[in-house]
C-alpha cells in the first residue's frame, strides 16, 4: 500500500488547528468536539496529500495494434476450439 500523505505536514496541520482546552463536561460537548476533531483530521489529510495528475487516456492504442489484437484473439479462440493447424 502506498501512502502519499506527507506525514510531517499532516502532523503540523493537526497541531496548528487542534485546541486541547475545550471543556468536555456534557455528552453534547464531547459529541461536538469529536465532530470537530474528525473534521480537522479530514482537512489535514486532504491538505497534506499531494494531488497527482493521472493521464486521462491511458488505454489509447493505435488502430493497427487494436486490429492485430482482435485478429490474435480470433485466432486463439479458433485454435483452442479446433486444435488444427489449418484454418480453412
Amino acid at each position: 500500500m502506498i501512502h502519499n500523505t506527507l506525514m510531517v505536514t499532516f502532523r503540523t496541520l493537526i497541531h496548528e488547528t487542534l485546541t486541547l482546552d475545550a471543556p468536555l463536561k456534557t455528552a453534547q460537548d464531547i459529541e461536538d468536539y469529536v465532530q470537530e476533531l474528525v473534521q480537522i483530521i479530514h482537512q489535514a489529510a486532504w491538505n497534506s496529500t499531494p494531488h497527482t495528475h493521472t493521464p486521462t487516456n491511458t488505454n489509447a492504442c493505435a488502430p493497427l495494434i487494436k486490429e492485430k489484437n482482435v485478429e490474435k484473439r480470433k485466432l486463439r479462440k479458433w485454435w483452442q476450439n479446433t486444435r488444427s493447424l489449418y484454418m480453412w
